[in-house]
């Protein structure tokens, strides 16, 4: 199986998720689990990528890979 990621320009990889169903208690979930194991995490809101560090960069200059 693929897994994709989203690479900032700075080279972070970020494993791209999906889900359904219960969208704020999976974030929120998502969220907690990085932030106990001192991950970063980030969402995509609008045309901006939003790092749980406080870095943002446009989606159009991020990267998608696949492995």
């Amino acid at each position: 199986m693929l897994q994709d990621y989203l690479v900032t320009p700075d080279g972070e990889r970020l494993s791209i998720l999906t889900f359904h169903g219960d969208l704020e208690g999976w974030q929120r979930q998502i969220e907690e689990g990085a932030a106990l194991l001192n991950w970063t995490s980030a969402k995509i809101s609008e045309d901006q990528v939003l790092l749980s560090d406080g870095r943002t960069f446009p989606v159009a200059i991020c990267k998608l890979e696949s492995d």
